[in-house]
């Protein structure tokens, strides 16, 4: 019986940790936190259908300059980035030109939640399923 409570606490502990590493979403934490280091998409949703793989093996780069830029090998696509509030959400602004699978990216995401190293984000459709992306620090 005191393993179990040991254990407990251990998981609550552990739990209340993890918790704590949630940045509070704002639109200057998530362009600071978006703008360094490099990113890969390890989620993207599209119409209910998981589709991550269209982003196999690309880096991104969110630049001061509100461009960015996603690598693979000698492959390279550029677009833009903003970041917003707009009706209540903050909102990561995506335009990428119709190059390999891109152009699916292109929207106001809501971020759903962000830490340092992981930022989650959604576009919520009227008319269909909710579109999901998840972009991981590398």
């Amino acid at each position: 019986m005191k393993a179990r409570s040991v254990l407990v606490a251990g998981l609550m502990g552990v739990l209340s940790l993890t918790a704590c590493n949630k940045e509070k979403v704002t639109v200057d934490n998530t362009k600071e936190i978006i703008n360094e280091g490099e990113w890969k998409v390890t989620y993207f949703e599209d119409n209910g259908e998981n589709e991550t793989y269209y982003f196999d093996g690309y880096v991104f780069t969110f630049n001061d300059n509100g461009t960015v830029v996603a690598v693979n090998g000698s492959q390279s696509v550029s677009g833009s980035w903003s970041v917003k509030k707009d009706d209540g959400h903050v909102e990561l602004d995506l335009t990428f030109p119709a190059t390999a699978n891109f152009d699916e990216l292109d929207d106001d995401w809501h971020v759903v939640e962000q830490t340092t190293s992981k930022v989650v984000l959604e576009d919520p459709d009227d008319d269909g399923p909710t579109d999901y992306l998840t972009f991981e620090k590398i």
